[in-house]
């Protein structure tokens, strides 16, 4: 797992058995909020990055990791991604903890968006193109029960349950 976006990322060869999970991208300088991801132009670019693995042969060694505040963001955009590559290109790891917005976070709401996070794993285009869930205990805003309803439904829906490493402490 890379903490590097796919539009910028060099394309290359996992070592034999594993992938590389790399951020779906912003236009953004950092991870603040762009709205020129939503554009015509950051799926073209999106797109860009995606052919260099594919012509390299490496699509099916590529994970492309969603973000609130990147191209591939929320269900809509990973319906899109997963749609336009579902034949040719990579996967997406799922990261509904990364999906969230601050305010979509809020204990009042949280079980909620990850509820509906979850639940659209049954779309037809993301049952093909999700490769598995990040989801763990430490990552997200959420009790131990909304986390295992997840896991329970992720089982349900044959989508894998990955736990992501945890943070460096300061």
């Amino acid at each position: 797992m890379r903490d590097d976006s796919l539009l910028a990322a060099p394309v290359s060869p996992p070592r034999p058995g594993t992938l590389v999970v790399l951020w779906s991208g912003s236009l953004a300088d950092a991870d603040a909020p762009d709205p020129r991801n939503w554009t015509a132009a950051a799926w073209d670019t999106l797109d860009a990055a995606v052919n260099r693995w594919v012509a390299a042969g490496l699509a099916g060694s590529l994970l492309v990791r969603t973000h609130a505040r990147h191209i591939v963001s929320d269900i809509p955009s990973a319906v899109r991604f997963a749609h336009r590559w579902r034949e040719t290109g990579p996967r997406l790891l799922w990261d509904p903890a990364s999906m969230l917005e601050d305010s979509m976070a809020a204990p009042a709401h949280a079980a909620t968006h990850l509820e509906r996070l979850i639940d659209a794993l049954s779309h037809p285009d993301l049952a093909l193109g999700v490769a598995a869930v990040a989801l763990d205990d430490v990552r997200g805003p959420w009790a131990a029960a909304p986390i295992d309803a997840a896991r329970a439904r992720c089982a349900e829906l044959g989508v894998p349950v990955v736990g992501l490493p945890r943070p460096n402490p300061a």
